[in-house]
């Protein structure tokens, strides 16, 4: 997973299996939107379309863990992850 806050810094954070955690870390957040990529295999097997990405030899295979991607943004305010519907204005 690829994560890139508000001020431009560009953190990657992997895990060997299971899905990676962001942890905001106390004195380092910056309020604003933080955009991130996951790419990650699943479980499931798909067959190779492209003969030239089955490997070579005795590991030459068919079919292949099939990719996952996905991409969005985060809102954070005063240190947290927010949802739109949590977004109110102060009164005073």
């Amino acid at each position: 997973m690829t994560i890139s806050t508000p001020n431009g810094k560009v953190s990657s954070i992997s895990a060997d299996s299971g899905t990676p955690v962001f942890q905001l870390s106390g004195r380092d957040v910056v309020d604003g939107i933080y955009r991130y990529e996951l790419k990650a295999a699943t479980e499931e097997k798909v067959e190779i379309v492209n003969p030239v990405d089955n490997g070579r030899g005795e590991k030459a295979e068919n079919s292949m863990l099939k990719p996952f991607y996905m991409s969005g943004y985060f809102t954070v305010a005063r240190g947290v992850i927010i949802t739109p519907d949590e977004i109110k204005e102060d009164d005073g």
